[in-house]
């Protein structure tokens, strides 16, 4: 009986050999399933102060396909307790245009030493802290990022920039470090500016006022030096180079100094919710919900748009991250969308580059004082399953 079995071992092996090369084959002819990939953790480096955060697209797999660079990849101050990153505002580029390997995201702003950063792949999820062990702020020069950006078209009833240094800068009589020059006329703007001292707490982040007094027709100042911008006109705004840092180190002269934007007619409206658009995520993800203003909203109002989301009277906990320019804001859930109706109260202080507000605008006829400009303060949106 044994020896019956062993002489039928060697064709019966050859009958599992030729199974196996026929599915083989099969799977050639027909294509077998590709297994699921697990995308890479994102890399993150700093040089000079400058964060980039980049992540390999082949390691995303289909899961990537189709979906927008900040849905992708996010990075930003990380609160490692909820495991949750307050996205950063920034620009995402590639290695290569035609056939590029990476994605590649980088903050508008310097990273500070004291802050803890990490980006995530909002994939799968994963999370890369970085350390500030390899970086040395000392060696770096001063840079400055102005909000709304360069080359903006700003109504001429405009109100106020933010200005952006990478360093603490010495925090008293700000104004006197700035001018504005009408290029049409080639002279400088007589007394543009308020003269208030408005910083963030590391003396990182300038609010810097138009005078409203000027801005605002039919007020005294107003009344007698006119009003602050010219519709098509272009200008300059200058920043004095020999502005030190709380360190004493002046603005380094590489660093470009001057803003230029172009005044257009004055705004007068209110900002509309009916007007906007809503493009809501994919459900079981961490992607944000868009919502696109059709207008240059003020940045840091815009940064707060959203006071509360829920979805069938049950908060969500999230954050938002508002575009450099103001058009748009991205509310990111901490945890994955769950299907279902949502509704999102609107922030009434949520204003546009002139002041105007969901609440009112920012001049009001005296004799329309009893009237109701507020907008709609609630907003609503679905997820399907």
């Amino acid at each position: 009986m044994c020896g019956t079995c062993n002489d039928r071992q060697p064709s019966e092996t050859i009958r599992m050999v030729c199974l196996a090369v026929f599915l083989c084959c099969c799977c050639i002819l027909t294509g077998c399933p590709d297994p699921p990939l697990t995308p890479d953790a994102p890399y993150v480096s700093v040089e000079r102060g400058i964060a980039r955060a980049s992540i390999e697209l082949v390691s995303l797999g289909k899961a990537g396909e189709n979906l927008a660079p900040s849905e992708i990849i996010i990075f930003g101050p990380y609160h490692k307790a909820t495991r949750t990153i307050t996205p950063m505002p920034g620009e995402y580029s590639y290695d290569h245009d035609d056939d590029p390997s990476f994605l590649i995201f980088t903050p508008h702003q310097r990273v500070s030493e004291d802050i803890l950063y990490a980006a995530q792949e909002l994939v799968d999820g994963q999370i890369t802290e970085y350390d500030h062990a390899y970086w040395n702020p000392d060696a770096d020069i001063t840079q400055i990022l102005i909000c709304p950006p360069d080359e903006s078209q700003l109504p001429a009833n405009h109100l106020k920039f933010y200005v952006h240094f990478s360093k603490p800068m010495r925090p008293t009589e700000t104004w006197e470090h700035f001018s504005l020059k009408d290029l049409r006329t080639g002279e400088l703007v007589p007394r543009p500016f308020r003269h208030i001292d408005l910083w963030d707490e590391q003396n990182r982040r300038l609010t810097l006022w138009f005078h409203p007094g000027r801005q605002k027709t039919g007020v005294n100042l107003n009344e007698d030096l006119g009003g602050i911008l010219t519709a098509g006109h272009n200008y300059f705004l200058l920043i004095d180079p020999q502005w030190k840092t709380q360190a004493g180190q002046p603005l380094d002269l590489s660093v470009k100094k001057r803003y230029y934007f172009t005044a257009v007619d004055a705004d007068h409206e209110q900002p509309d919710p009916n007007k906007w658009e809503l493009t809501p995520p994919t459900v079981d993800t961490l992607q944000p919900l868009i919502i696109s203003f059709g207008e240059m909203l003020d940045f840091a109002t815009a940064g707060k748009a959203i006071t509360t989301c829920s979805n069938n009277e049950e908060l969500i906990e999230f954050s938002q991250q508002a575009d450099w320019d103001g058009t748009r804001v991205k509310i990111f859930p901490s945890k994955p969308w769950a299907a279902g109706d949502y509704t999102i109260a609107l922030n009434p202080r949520l204003e546009d580059l002139a002041g105007n507000n969901l609440e009112r605008p920012f001049e009001v006829d005296l004799s329309s004082e009893t009237k109701d400009f507020a907008k709609k303060l609630t907003l609503t949106f679905e997820i399907n399953q």
